[in-house]
């Protein structure tokens, strides 16, 4: 709701909207230039609602107030910022304005920013971010904004034109509490995503996004490092659309390979991983997913397999058994002589015996 509709009021001091289902109060400056009290107690005030901000710094001015302050309290209309609901209205609105004045939404940035989460302290009646969200995509940025508001927690700068990593991998203190971050679709190479080596960023990510960008390689190394800290908050890596390095003679190639199959928890979308630059990179159509190809379609040429090699060498030994049987048999039908290793104690046989006597007789 609009103040406007009271424009012809001018001598209006006291306003009493309390017990309306009102979600938000849109500012009036003639109005509020003359207004003293405003009671908006037990409404359902939409505290994510920016055009609600003005009443903080209303009632800042001296001989102003927000009168019954402790029953107008935050109600909210979706899920995601349930922990807003039912703190006081002054405190929520303190914090907003914060963001708003560190918010980089002023030209060339245009960033929106969107308190999502908070907590409330009672004892002290302040109000921190525990979900603070940062949204710069397609602003057509090749740098980042200086600054963030503090606390941010999630900064989205997608389809962009960034070639390095800036503040986010250094000791910015604005930065410094970021554990979601999305750069897809900008003009990160391999050699700036290896900054992210022994940075805090690698430590602290919960979730990382670097599809769509020009990488061919990287620091698997560093992330195997962070992954292994007791300390790691890590949940999601995105790495699709990249031109990835596909060289039997690259010690890259096998390695992200064999960590594509071992971090499949870590690595979404990694059916999605095609091969962009080395021999097997091709053209539309694309190659198929780096984790269909076998080591024989990755390096040509004939390739052992183990597998292959035990079946075979067992084929031949039952091949030689079989050949060595019939022998033995045709041997004993022909002249009665069991095979030696057949024979108890390697003695004649009976059967041996007459053989051998029918033909002492007969010369």
């Amino acid at each position: 709701m609009g103040l406007e509709w009271l424009d012809g009021l001018p001598s209006l001091r006291t306003l009493n909207l309390s017990n309306n289902p009102l979600q938000t109060v849109v500012g009036y400056r003639p109005l509020e230039e003359v207004l003293v009290s405003l009671d908006l107690s037990h409404s359902r005030l939409n505290c994510s609602d920016e055009r609600l901000i003005w009443l903080y710094s209303w009632q800042l001015d001296a001989g102003r107030q927000l009168a019954r302050a402790n029953a107008t309290r935050c109600a909210v209309t979706r899920v995601q910022y349930a922990t807003i609901h039912g703190l006081p209205v002054l405190a929520v609105l303190r914090l907003a304005l914060t963001v708003q004045r560190q918010c980089p939404s002023a030209p060339p940035f245009g960033c929106s920013c969107d308190l999502v989460q908070v907590q409330y302290a009672p004892d002290s009646g302040t109000v921190s971010p525990v979900i603070l969200e940062v949204h710069c995509d397609s602003r057509g940025l090749h740098s980042f904004p200086p600054q963030l508001p503090e606390g941010s927690t999630l900064l989205s700068i997608k389809n962009n034109s960034l070639t390095d990593l800036g503040p986010v991998i250094g000791n910015h203190s604005s930065y410094s509490k970021l554990t979601t971050v999305y750069l897809d679709g900008n003009l990160l190479e391999a050699e700036d995503v290896n900054q992210l080596e022994g940075s805090d960023l690698i430590d602290r990510y919960a979730i990382l996004s670097l599809t769509r960008n020009r990488l061919q390689t990287l620091p698997i190394h560093a992330f195997e490092y962070a992954l292994r800290k007791e300390s790691s908050n890590v949940d999601s890596l995105y790495l699709e659309g990249n031109p990835w390095l596909c060289d039997c003679t690259s010690p890259f190639t096998f390695t992200f390979k064999s960590w594509l199959v071992s971090r499949n928890k870590l690595l979404r979308n990694r059916l999605k991983i095609r091969c962009g630059s080395g021999p097997l990179a091709s053209g539309p159509p694309p190659s198929p997913p780096l984790l269909s190809l076998s080591w024989r379609e990755l390096c040509g040429g004939l390739q052992i397999n183990w597998w292959d090699v035990t079946n075979g060498l067992l084929a031949a030994v039952l091949l030689v058994m079989a050949a060595r049987f019939a022998y033995d048999v045709a041997v004993y039908r022909r002249t009665g002589k069991l095979p030696l290793l057949s024979r108890p104690d390697g003695k004649r046989t009976s059967r041996e015996a007459r053989w051998q006597n029918a033909g002492q007789i007969r010369s």
